[in-house]
This record gives structure tokens, sequence and C-alpha cells, in this order.
């Protein structure tokens, strides 16, 4: 996904060859972009992100490649929690607002578990909300499923810690699909699909339970 890229652009900046792996369901563009940053890109079967992994741990080992790691490495939720987090901060007490909820997809966790609990720290009331494919509702305890939301439910919880989440919300592909594409219409933002499911998911906490302060959410 989007760590992939970043990874064959690092790569190219800095002379690496890097090979990234992925399932063969990943968008065409996700897979034109690291190409033309030059990285070698292996496909397993489409929804095998556990496949994915395996593949990636035993060729780092069996070559002495570096492993990224992004499902497993707490430096992923380390770098939200100090980066990402930090700067939500700072623009809740230069707009004079205390958030109701953060509500976000989760695909390592990475970004849910760094911002969650420091934002929650300094604002107790705030509910940490978890956004996952209604197609494979995992954390919600059902089986994993092939979807269209790229970057959020990969199959696994990996590095989220389901007793710090207040609620989980499930939002289907269509519907992330449609919203991202109202975004374009009639905002002109232009947003990915996972952007889409995180708003209908902050819309139904709002719906739902009509906070007085803002939601936070990520696009």
């Amino acid at each position: 996904g989007n760590m992939g890229v970043s990874f064959a652009w690092l790569a190219a900046e800095r002379g690496y060859h890097c090979v990234i792996i992925m399932p063969s369901n990943m968008s065409s563009e996700r897979k034109q972009t690291l190409e033309y940053y030059g990285a070698e890109l292996i496909e397993v079967d489409a929804g095998d992100f556990d496949g994915a992994i395996r593949l990636r741990d035993e060729l780092s080992e069996k070559n002495g490649w570096f492993n990224c790691n992004q499902f497993g490495s707490e430096q992923n939720i380390e770098s939200h929690r100090e980066g990402t987090a930090v700067e939500l901060l700072y623009q809740c007490r230069n707009n004079c607002f205390i958030p109701s909820a953060l509500v976000t997809g989760t695909g390592t966790g990475g970004t849910i578990m760094g911002v969650g609990p420091t934002l929650k720290y300094y604002h107790h009331e705030m509910n940490i909300v978890a956004v996952e494919p209604s197609e494979s509702p995992v954390m919600s305890g059902g089986e994993p499923g092939l979807h269209g939301i790229q970057g959020i439910g990969d199959g696994s919880k990996f590095l989220v810690d389901l007793t710090i989440v207040d609620e989980i919300i499930t939002v289907s592909t269509d519907e992330a699909k449609h919203r991202a594409k109202r975004m374009a219409k009639e905002l002109g933002i232009f947003v990915g699909i996972s952007a889409g499911s995180n708003i209908v998911a902050s819309e139904r906490f709002i719906e739902k339970y009509n906070p007085e302060t803002p939601v936070i959410t990520f696009l």
C-alpha cells in the first residue's frame, strides 16, 4: 500500500534494491507507482496478506535483506505517537476544540495505536473508533474476506490492541467508493477509497451519538 510506495521512493532516492510483496488484487495504480520507482514487485494470491508476510520473511532471511516488518514493528506505532499524534494535539489546541472521537481505518494498526491512546491521554472522554470493511470484519469477530477498501482490513488485527478500542464500525466497499466520489464531485477533494470509509464511519458516529465537539479522521 502507501507504505510500500514510501519504501520504493526511499530506495530509489538512496540507490537501494527494493522488493515489494503484495496480494494480486491491489490496485493497478499502486503497482504502476512501485514499478515507476524501480521496485521489484512480487504478487501472491488475492487477499493473502498473511502469505505475503510469510514470503517476505522467508526471502529476507534467505537473502539477508532488511525486513521492514510494518505489520509487526512497534516502531510503526511509535512513529505515529511521536509524529501524527503530536501534530493533531497542536491542531486541537490551536483551534480550541476537544475531539469527541478518533475514527480511522486500520491496516497494520500503527496509526490507531499510536494516535488513539496519545490523544485520549489528554482528552479522557474521547472515543477511539476503528473502521473495517464489512466484507472482512475480523476485528468485529468475523472472518477475513475480499474487499475493495485498500489500505485497511488486511485480514488480521496485526498491531491493534482491541482493549483500547471503544467501538468498531464496518463500512462496505460500495459505501466507501460512493463517499469518495462524492468528496471529489461536491467538494473538489480527491481522496482514496479508505478515506471514503473513514468519512462514512465518522458520519455514522456523529449521527449515532450527536457529539458536541468535532470528530477526527484521516483523508
